[in-house]
């Protein structure tokens, strides 16, 4: 049965691309989807796909948990100059997020041609991706510039209980 936990995220997502100020953005609720690598062998590949503000991108994780921790390689297409949201934004990052809510910057997606690539080592065991475009690649906290969102294949299994957090 393919089901996995949900993280319910709240985000203020900016509904026009080009910058006009914080009152042109919606605050807006969505679904990040949670997999449990721990007691996986091998790689999984988890999809990627463009929210509204890049429709058009998608991506393949590739996640390989490893005694003590998880090795990612991360690979992305029809990526935008993060510019295109704003003067201030100037890169991609990819994220893990937690079922608790916790984010970790997993690294800058460096961008040649529309197409990016990041290579990262976590402990984290289960955790969701999205990727933000941020003023810098040193963020603690992600920007409501989401523009992917993981989309695990459906052979991934259920591994652990379905959850919403606010």
């Amino acid at each position: 049965m393919e089901a996995l936990t949900h993280i319910l995220l709240t985000l203020a997502l900016t509904t026009a691309i080009t910058a006009q100020g914080p009152e042109n953005t919606s605050h807006v609720e969505r679904m990040a989807k949670v997999v449990s690598y721990g007691k996986r062998s091998g790689v999984t590949s988890v999809g990627m796909q463009g929210t509204a503000l890049l429709p058009r991108a998608r991506g393949e994780v590739r996640v390989q948990r490893e005694p003590g921790h998880t090795e990612i390689v991360a690979e992305f297409d029809g990526l935008k100059n993060a510019a295109h949201f704003g003067p201030e934004y100037l890169t991609y990052v990819l994220w893990a997020i937690t079922p608790e809510g916790c984010v970790t910057n997993l690294g800058e997606v460096v961008v040649t041609d529309k197409k990016g690539k990041v290579s990262a080592t976590t402990e984290l065991e289960t955790f969701g991706l999205i990727v933000t475009s941020e003023p810098y690649f040193a963020v603690s906290q992600p920007s409501d510039v989401v523009v992917l969102e993981s989309l695990p294949s459906k052979d991934t299994k259920r591994q652990i209980p379905e959850s919403y957090v606010k």
